[in-house]
C-alpha cells in the first residue's frame, strides 16, 4: 500500500506508506511563493518590516538605477540592478558565500540525509558532490558564449547574460569587458531536521533504485523537503534560520550568500495550517532581502527533476540567482521590487505578475552548457527590453528588441517580441525612448 500523487510525470509516494503529505502537489513559482507567504501573514523577520522602514537603507550591494517609460502602457518605471552602471568600464566583483544546507528528514526513526556536501554515485559523476559541481558551474566558472549572435569570451553565465541584454545600449562599456563578477567562498553548513515522510519514486525511475538502509545519505529515488514555517507557536520560518546564520556568520551586506540544498524542495503551508487562504504547494528557490539588507537566495541542485519540471542540477540556483542579479530587494509584500507592466500568458507562465523577475516567464525554458565532463542546465533569462517594451522598430507588428543582443528578448532567443500586457491580447507598439540610468549610491531609497 502506498500513497501515490501525479505531479507533472513522476509518481511518487510516501514513506511510511500511507502517509499524509506535508504539502500540495502544485509547484510553486516565485511570485506564487511570495503571494502565499505574503497572505499567510508569515515571514519571520521580514513581517516586522514597515513602508516607514527602508530596511535596504545599510546595503552595500553594487547596483544601479535605472528609469525607463514602458513601451506596454507608457507609465514610467525604476528599479535597480547588480552591478556596473552599462556606460562604466569596469568590473564589479560580488562575494558569494555558498552556504551547504543539510536536511535531515526523520521517519519512523530512520533518518534520511540529504546532504550536497557528500557523494551520490547514483546520481552525479563518482567522487563529485552537488557542492562541488556548484562551485565548477557557469554561474562561477568562465567559459565562452554565443547568445543571440553575439560572442561573449571567457566570463560567468550570469555576467554573459546581462552584457547580452544590453549589447545595444548606447554608449555601453561591456562588448569586450567582463562587468559582474560572482567569487564563491565555502561557508560551514546549515543543519536543519523535519519530522515526516519521506518521498521516493515507488517505481524507481530515478537514480538508480529505491531507497533502502544501505545508504540512507542522499538516498536514490528519494526527496528531501523542508517546510517554510518550521514552528507554529511561536512562529519560526526558513527565513529566520537564514537570518540568524547571516548574522552569526557576519555576512555583510555586500556579500550574496547563496543557501545550497540537494533534492530537497522547500513546501509551504496547507491553508487550514495558517488560518489563511495562501494554499499550499513547493518551491524550488527562494531570493529575497532580510530586514537589515542582507540579500540572499536558498536553492535546490536538483539532480533527479523529481516533478518532472524540467528542474536539473542548476536550473534553480540560476533562476534565484539571476533574478537577485535583476531584482534584488524584493520581498513577499512586493516593497522595494523593481516593478513591471502586468505580463504574463505565457505558456510557462499563465498568470499575471508585475516585477522584475527574469526567470519566472521563462520557467522550464534551459541552456545547456558543459564543463569538466558535466553538462549543466541554465534557466534562460528574460531581458530588460521584454518587460519594458524596448523596440527599434517602427513598423507595426515587427519587433526588434532596441537593447538585446540580436535584435531579441531573451538570452537564448525563445522570446521574439515584448510581453504583452497581461490579459490584453496582442502586443501593443512598443515606445522605443531609451531609458535612463543613473549610477545608484550604495542601496540608499
Amino acid at each position: 500500500m502506498f500513497s501515490l500523487t501525479a505531479v507533472g510525470q513522476v509518481t511518487f509516494s510516501t514513506y511510511p506508506p500511507d502517509a499524509p503529505l506535508p504539502f500540495t502537489a502544485s509547484v510553486l513559482t516565485d511570485n506564487q511563493v511570495i503571494t502565499s507567504i505574503a497572505t499567510a501573514g508569515i515571514g519571520g523577520s521580514i513581517l516586522n518590516l514597515t513602508q516607514s522602514q527602508p530596511y535596504t537603507t545599510t546595503s552595500s550591494l553594487p547596483i544601479w538605477k535605472y528609469r525607463t517609460i514602458a513601451g506596454q502602457n507608457r507609465d514610467y518605471y525604476s528599479g535597480y540592478i547588480v552591478g556596473s552602471d552599462p556606460t562604466l568600464a569596469w568590473s564589479t566583483t560580488v562575494s558569494v558565500p555558498v552556504v551547504p544546507v543539510i536536511v535531515k528528514v526523520v521517519s519512523e526513526e530512520i533518518t534520511w540525509t540529504f546532504d550536497p556536501t557528500q557523494p551520490d554515485n547514483a546520481c552525479l559523476p563518482a567522487g563529485r558532490t552537488a557542492s562541488s559541481l556548484f562551485f565548477d558551474s557557469p554561474l562561477f566558472t568562465q567559459m565562452n558564449w554565443t547568445m543571440n549572435g553575439q560572442f561573449i569570451p571567457s566570463t560567468q553565465y550570469l555576467d554573459a547574460e546581462v552584457r547580452s541584454e544590453f549589447w545595444n545600449y548606447p554608449g555601453f562599456a561591456g562588448q569586450f569587458a567582463q562587468r559582474l563578477n560572482l567569487a564563491p567562498t565555502q561557508f560551514p553548513p546549515l543543519v536543519i531536521t523535519v519530522n515526516g515522510p519521506l518521498l521516493w519514486d515507488r517505481l524507481g525511475r530515478e537514480c538508480g533504485g529505491v531507497p533502502s538502509l544501505v545508504n540512507t545519505t542522499n538516498p536514490p529515488s528519494a526527496q528531501g523537503y523542508v517546510p517554510y514555517v518550521l514552528s507554529y507557536g511561536p512562529w519560526l520560518t526558513l527565513d529566520d534560520l537564514i537570518t540568524q546564520y547571516v548574522d552569526t556568520h557576519e555576512i555583510l551586506t555586500s556579500q550574496f550568500p547563496v543557501f545550497l540544498l540537494y533534492k530537497t524542495i522547500i513546501a509551504f503551508p496547507f491553508e487550514e495550517e495558517v488560518g489563511s487562504d495562501a494554499g499550499g504547494g513547493i518551491a524550488y528557490g527562494i531570493h529575497t532581502v532580510t530586514w537589515d539588507g542582507h540579500t540572499y537566495a536558498i536553492a535546490d541542485f536538483e539532480e533527479n527533476d523529481f516533478f518532472g519540471v524540467h528542474v536539473l542540477d542548476t536550473t534553480a540556483p540560476s533562476h534565484e540567482m539571476g533574478e537577485w542579479l535583476h531584482d534584488p530587494f524584493v520581498t513577499p509584500w512586493g516593497w522595494q521590487a523593481n516593478m513591471t507592466p502586468p505580463y504574463g500568458d505565457t505558456p510557462d507562465q499563465p498568470w499575471c505578475q508585475n516585477d522584475f523577475e527574469v526567470a519566472d516567464p521563462l520557467n522550464g525554458t534551459l541552456i545547456t552548457a558543459t564543463y569538466n565532463a558535466f553538462t549543466y542546465h541554465l534557466n534562460e533569462l528574460a531581458y530588460f527590453d521584454w518587460f519594458y517594451g524596448g523596440n527599434s522598430s517602427t513598423t507595426p507588428g515587427v519587433y526588434h528588441s532596441l537593447y538585446g543582443a540580436g535584435g531579441l528578448y531573451s538570452s537564448n532567443g525563445t522570446f521574439t517580441q515584448p510581453a504583452t500586457l497581461c490579459g490584453r491580447g496582442a502586443p501593443v507598439i512598443p515606445d522605443s525612448r531609451p531609458m535612463k540610468p543613473a549610477r545608484a549610491e550604495g542601496a540608499k531609497r
